[in-house]
């Protein structure tokens, strides 16, 4: 969770969840697939859990999902909090 120290409450819009995932040389192409849905699932349970419990002091909150792989690909997901264009 990334949220805004309180001095610059009135700077900052977003707070942010960021799920890593890192994909392994050694991972099957199975794993690496099971990866990627772990890690969109987590981003959207923990969405729900911080939006359920946590006090987002006026800013929206955004959920993001990044796998990482070997080769230093990286990949973004917007999972929740993002509008739908």
């Amino acid at each position: 969770m990334f949220e805004a120290h309180p001095a610059y409450y009135n700077y900052v819009k977003y707070n942010y969840i960021v799920e890593l995932k890192y994909i392994k040389k050694t991972d099957t192409e199975e794993e690496a697939k099971l990866k990627r849905k772990e890690v969109i699932q987590q981003a959207k349970e923990y969405y729900e859990i911080y939006k359920r419990d946590f006090k987002q002091f006026g800013r929206e909150l955004k959920s993001l999902a990044l796998i990482i792989t070997h080769t230093r690909e990286v990949e973004m997901i917007k999972s929740e909090g993002f509008s739908q264009m």
